[in-house]
């Protein structure tokens, strides 16, 4: 791609070398002053105007110039050279007119600023200057009928005034920012090509600048501008609201923030987006980045969606709907989104600490993954079908299991993945945990756990608030084990219940009730989080499996137990009966 830019940079500069060999070309010497009418600043005397005129700076001999031309300049090329300098052009209209008009920039030395007015009859192709430090700022107003054609470099429209009407491209390698609200006029589209690069920029640090035009996108929309300062408040910089209409890969990103507060970078985009078939990413530079489509942006289309926020914040206020996948990808952040319908895949996997959240109704034909990060499905009302799939570090938390779509929707857990719920309801879907353990997360409210788990892995039960009851009652088949977790009280009434026969049943924490008159044939491990066996009053219990571990298990209830196993677990064994309503320990061959 750089040597196709170079090429197309060459044969530019050729074809304009060619068209000023028969041009009057006017070259500046800034000899006397800064005025164009003086006919000593030129080396063959005061430009005249024509179609074929050309003016041209190359050295930096006095930097500030105004055009005080009676009446401004009709021209074909303003051209600043390499060695032209940070320069300015103040004045009169500029006026650009004959075969393929052009404003290029070649200078290294700092910004080259053009304040005059431009007079656009027809299209003006702009090359822009070469680095960040030395662009090309066109800040007159632009009127007319033209509009322009950003070739390559770095340029910044920033006239407030302007009012042309044709379209504004940026083709492929260019960047071209808008730098005060108006600044494109009245530009019948914004066209950014694949590798061309937008950006919004607020003028100074008290201003907003916000764009209005209809954009075709198949490069990048962007802004680095920090918050502006109102009334000592930070509020968001920079504004796109024109409707957006894909025409190949695009991304919309928010970057160059250096802390929070007036140092963080923001974008608004008010615009509905149409993907048209490609895809769309949504991306930030890192934390205190924020890209925010309103509740107007709303994206529509068959298309990819990627997000990726890298540690800053995604905002998607208006809801996603048509036939895609959406990919969560990056190095963690905060993603908050409307709504989300159409057919694909929803695979989210952004490191630990990502979070993406969806507040309306997930619809359609979707298969959701989860390998990092959370994801948050907060509508109890989800309608989509497909699978649900968690794995490693992924978690996906939920008021309850209406918010896994579709009754029929299965859960697979492998190598990990947890499941929370933050609200109350039953558990009633077919599990498959394989390669790990799947980690099941309540509230305080006690449920059924009915779904039929199967597989080679574990499950681990969790309560981070007060302690309530799970009750389990599939006739489960998973053969690496039951963990029973802080805050949780298992109850069950067949050994099937608790996986597969043999399964080692761990006491993390938690609590086992045992059904009346139940052997359990189990290995139990009681972790360094202790552990609580209990059973009903008057009952009899044989605990038959192996007890190891270093925690306490604390046997309860108004109940006989009987140990038989071989016991090597450290912790000992408390007895939690009381007066009239003892707890009963009988040891069999075992080691206590």
């Amino acid at each position: 791609m750089i040597l196709a830019l170079r090429l197309r940079r060459l044969l530019l500069s050729t074809l304009l070398g060619a068209a000023s060999a028969s041009a009057q070309t006017f070259v500046w010497t800034g000899l006397t002053d800064g005025n164009w009418a003086t006919a000593s600043n030129w080396d063959v005397g005061a430009p005249t105007g024509g179609a074929t005129t050309v003016v041209r700076f190359n050295t930096a001999t006095t930097l500030a110039t105004t055009n005080n031309l009676g009446g401004g300049l009709t021209l074909n090329q303003l051209s600043f050279g390499a060695d032209a300098g940070a320069r300015t052009v103040d004045g009169n209209a500029l006026t650009f007119a004959g075969t393929t008009p052009t404003v290029s920039s070649q200078a290294t030395a700092g910004h080259v600023t053009v304040n005059a007015p431009l007079v656009l009859p027809t299209t003006l192709t702009v090359v822009g200057g070469p680095l960040e430090t030395a662009q090309l700022f066109l800040y007159g107003a632009a009127s007319g009928a033209g509009g322009f054609t950003i070739n390559s470099g770095i340029v910044v429209l920033g006239g407030s005034g302007s009012t042309y009407t044709g379209e504004t491209r940026v083709q492929t390698g260019a960047q071209l920012g808008g730098a005060r609200t108006g600044a494109l006029g009245a530009s019948s589209a914004l066209v950014v090509e694949s590798g061309g690069h937008f950006q919004v920029i607020r003028s100074n640090s008290t201003t907003l600048t916000s764009i209005d035009r209809p954009l075709t996108l198949a490069g990048l929309l962007s802004s680095a501008s920090k918050m502006v300062d109102f009334f000592d408040t930070p509020i968001t910089p920079t504004f796109y609201s024109g409707a957006i209409t894909l025409s190949g890969a695009a991304e919309i990103k928010a970057f160059g923030a250096t802390g929070p507060g007036f140092d963080a970078v923001a974008l608004e985009v008010s615009g509905a987006i149409g993907r048209a078939g490609h895809t769309l990413t949504l991306s930030t530079g890192g934390a205190n980045n924020t890209v925010r489509l309103t509740n107007t942006a709303a994206i529509s289309g068959d298309g990819g969606l990627t997000l990726r926020p890298d540690g800053g914040t995604l905002i998607l206020g208006g809801n996603v709907s048509g036939n895609g996948n959406v990919t969560v990808t990056g190095s963690g952040g905060s993603i908050t989104m409307a709504a989300l319908g159409g057919d694909g895949e929803l695979n989210v996997g952004f490191g630990s600490l990502g979070a993406i959240g969806i507040g309306g109704v997930v619809s359609g034909a979707r298969n959701v993954a989860v390998s990092s990060g959370t994801l948050t499905l907060a509508n109890a009302a989800n309608t989509f079908t497909g699978s649900i799939s968690l794995s490693d570090t992924g978690r996906i938390i939920i008021p309850n299991e209406n918010a896994l779509g579709h009754a029929a929707n299965t859960l697979t857990f492998t190598h990990g993945g947890q499941l929370q719920f933050t609200g109350a309801g039953n558990l009633t879907r077919a599990i498959t945990t394989t390669g790990g353990t799947a980690a099941l997360v309540f509230n305080a409210n006690s449920r059924t756990v009915s779904s039929h788990i199967t597989g080679t892995g574990g499950v681990a039960l969790n309560n981070f608030f007060n302690q309530s009851i799970t009750t389990l009652t599939g006739n489960n088949t998973f053969a690496g084990g039951l963990s029973i977790g802080g805050n949780v009280i298992v109850s069950f009434s067949t050994d099937a219940n608790l996986g597969a026969a043999g399964g080692t049943l761990q006491l993390a924490g938690g609590s086992l009730s045992l059904p009346t008159g139940y052997t359990l044939s189990r290995a139990v491990e009681i972790t360094a989080a202790h552990g609580n066996i209990s059973g009903n009053t008057g009952a009899a219990h044989t605990i038959a499996g192996n007890l190891t571990g270093d925690g306490r298990l604390t046997l309860g209830g108004a109940t006989t137990y009987t140990l038989s196993g071989t016991n090597t677990h450290a912790g000992g064994i408390a007895l939690a009966g009381n007066v009239g309503n003892p707890t009963v320990l009988q040891i069999g061959r075992a080691h206590v």
